[in-house]
């Protein structure tokens, strides 16, 4: 957790380790599953001045939660509120990993409690709070709409990986498209 400090990233590698996975193919997925935070990175960029080391700094503590918290507001858009969040989440996942290892034989029971649905709520909750234009929406329908087609088609296993590469991309599709159209009524309207 000190090193990997992404819990999408430790389960796939937990689970590829378990598997027997080349290397190759852990490293390459890993490295994919995490493009999104340099896109967090490059819209953080544009709306806090950091200086280089500001950057590295606030880099590697940089989470989805990090990023939803500061992006979601434009007061949150300055360097001491993302390190405030990035810092007490990473302090958080730490101790917590910590004492999960400690009292690792009395947790071993948490299946019975069916708890696993938190981890997936709170990212739902973070997201359906983040919908602000129709293109936000048209990429949460479709990226739902993309994970249920894999679950139903029995890819399960690269699901996060498919929508992951792919939500973003129709994202910037979609803007993309919006920004030509705007631009397009623009010049009709100043002939």
């Amino acid at each position: 957790s000190l090193s990997v400090y992404n819990a999408t990233t430790q389960i796939i590698i937990s689970q590829f380790l378990i598997d027997d996975t080349a290397m190759l193919t852990l490293f390459i997925t890993v490295i994919v599953l995490n493009l999104h935070h340099i896109l967090y990175g490059l819209s953080l960029v544009r709306h806090i001045p950091m200086m280089l080391w500001q950057k590295s700094a606030a880099a590697f503590p940089l989470t989805d939660f990090a990023y939803g918290m500061t992006a979601i507001n434009p007061e949150n858009m300055n360097l001491p509120f993302l390190l405030g969040i990035e810092i007490s989440v990473f302090l958080a996942w730490n101790i917590y990993t910590g004492l999960a290892l400690l009292f690792e034989p009395l947790l071993q029971n948490l299946a019975g409690l069916h708890v696993d649905f938190i981890v997936p709520l709170s990212f739902f909750l973070l997201l359906v709070s983040s919908i602000k234009t129709r293109i936000d929406l048209a990429v949460v329908v479709f990226s739902g709409l993309l994970a249920g087609t894999c679950y139903l088609l029995g890819i399960n296993n690269v699901t996060i990986l498919i929508v992951g590469i792919v939500g973003p991309f129709i994202g910037v599709a979609l803007s993309a498209i919006q920004s030509f159209n705007s631009s397009v009524k623009l010049k009709t309207i100043s002939w």
